[in-house]
């Protein structure tokens, strides 16, 4: 009988497992080292659309790397219509295929 009473708890705490884990998914995580009331901006194109959003920016003496809309690349790579043509610690550089370029930088400027 007592078997029966611990399989019966073991099979309802797995239940409440996979629900909590179900929950945790759909949950949208904040970083809890940003500032209070920040508020992330994506650029916009002309027409209104988001365009790609620089993430992050990694650089060393060898190596370049940005992170823009979640994907890591380097100088030469390709991100949908655009080819990355430079990183610099603040900024990087894209070229669309029809020859124009896109500068995304890391903060916005602020005029004093």
């Amino acid at each position: 009988m007592s078997r029966l009473w611990l399989v019966t708890l073991l099979n309802l705490c797995s239940f409440a497992v996979i629900a909590a884990n179900e929950n945790v998914e759909r949950m949208q995580l904040t970083d809890p080292t940003r500032p209070i009331g920040f508020r992330e901006v994506a650029s916009q194109g002309g027409d209104g659309e988001v365009q790609l959003r620089l993430q992050q920016i990694m650089t060393s003496e060898s190596r370049q790397y940005a992170v823009i809309d979640g994907r890591i690349v380097s100088v030469g790579q390709v991100l949908g219509e655009y080819t990355v043509l430079a990183i610099t610690p603040s900024a990087v550089t894209l070229e669309k295929q029809d020859l124009t370029t896109v500068t995304l930088t890391m903060f916005k400027s602020f005029k004093k």
